[in-house]
């Protein structure tokens, strides 16, 4: 993935490519963090669109001096 801030910086300003590279950067990993928690595939896929849409809705709040994403 390019530079995590510009990809960021990109996604606060509705970049729909920036927020296509970021999905697809985040998703194995949110997948599988979702599937400890539900057995059926739709349930994990809901529970990923649902945490990236509040992710991306949070991004203003992001402060990269806490930690990385």
């Amino acid at each position: 993935m390019e530079d995590q801030y510009e990809i960021i910086a990109r996604c606060m300003r509705d970049d729909r490519l920036a927020q296509e590279k970021f999905y697809r950067h985040f998703y194995p990993s949110m997948f599988c963090l979702c599937k400890k928690f539900f057995e059926d595939d739709h349930a994990i896929l809901e529970a990923v669109n649902d945490g990236m849409l509040k992710v991306f809705n949070k991004l203003e709040d992001y402060q990269p001096d806490k930690g990385e994403l």
